[in-house]
């Protein structure tokens, strides 16, 4: 974007994960932060998820708590 005679240039990055839970496969989106700070998730584990409206709070290996946003939901093909 210029901004008089400079160029401001900003990394966007995002990460989504996915989860099945309720029968159901959910998209989760999660906004990457400068410092590098992301869910520390096992690939096919087993985490601790409570859904809320479009939240969703994932207990992490580490115990910490996160909250994603539901972007999309998957149902099962018949």
């Amino acid at each position: 974007m210029p901004i008089g005679t400079m160029v401001v240039a900003v990394p966007l990055s995002s990460q989504h994960y996915w989860f099945r839970a309720n029968g159901l496969v959910y998209c989760l989106y999660f906004p990457s932060r400068l410092s590098g700070r992301v869910p520390n998730l096992t690939v096919n584990g087993q985490p601790k998820i409570s859904i809320e409206g479009r939240r969703v709070h994932v207990l992490d290996d580490d115990g910490k708590d996160w909250k994603l946003t539901i972007v999309g939901k998957v149902a099962p093909k018949e």
